[in-house]
């Protein structure tokens, strides 16, 4: 009540005005999106190289780079998640760009989760094999393409564990090289 009193007619609006209005952001390269959603409707899987336009792919690469929000340690490199600050506008934006480019295999979902790995030189390898639980999964590589120094990239497996069985289970950090490549097996 005495909350009421004091602010009068202010009382229960915002103390500060709105915002204005941001820009648009745009990600995407241009690109044959219904030929994107015929593949992934085919095979569960689509590959698509050069997926930011370059002013996005500048800034994703900087924000990931000099980011402070890399708060998560495991073992050879650091993860930024949401709960650590990891919300960047530039994100966001994509989640709807792709739904809007890809509606059959993105409109549908929601964005749930979202991270940002780095690595250095102790550990160039990356994460071991893992199941990411999605209806729909995105891995985005921002590192330069001279900062491969072998292989790179993702191996896609197209087993799925048991419905039953434990995320914990397959996402781990394996004891050695050789008790993870059991489970490739």
């Amino acid at each position: 009540m005495l909350a009421r009193a004091l602010l009068g007619e202010e009382y229960g609006r915002p103390l500060l005005p709105p915002p204005p209005p941001f820009a648009p952001i745009t990600a995407l390269r241009a690109r044959d999106w219904a030929a994107v959603e015929a593949e992934y409707s085919s095979k569960r899987v689509v590959v698509i190289d050069g997926l930011l336009d370059a002013p996005a792919l500048a800034e994703m690469q900087r924000y990931a780079r000099h980011g402070a929000h890399f708060r998560t340690m495991r073992a050879g490199y650091l993860g930024a998640f949401p709960a650590d600050g990891t919300t960047h506008p530039l994100l966001l934006a994509l989640v709807h760009e792709l739904a809007a480019a890809a509606p059959s295999v993105f409109g549908a979902h929601a964005l749930a989760l979202w991270w940002l790995f780095k690595y250095d030189e102790t550990n160039p390898s990356g994460i071991g094999i893992h199941a990411d639980p999605a209806a729909v999964n995105i891995n985005l590589w921002l590192t330069e393409d001279d900062a491969c120094l072998d292989g790179g990239g993702l191996a896609i497996y197209s087993h799925v564990p048991e419905l039953e069985q434990r995320t914990q289970d397959v996402n781990r950090e394996y004891e050695s090289a050789s008790a993870e490549a059991a489970l490739r097996e």
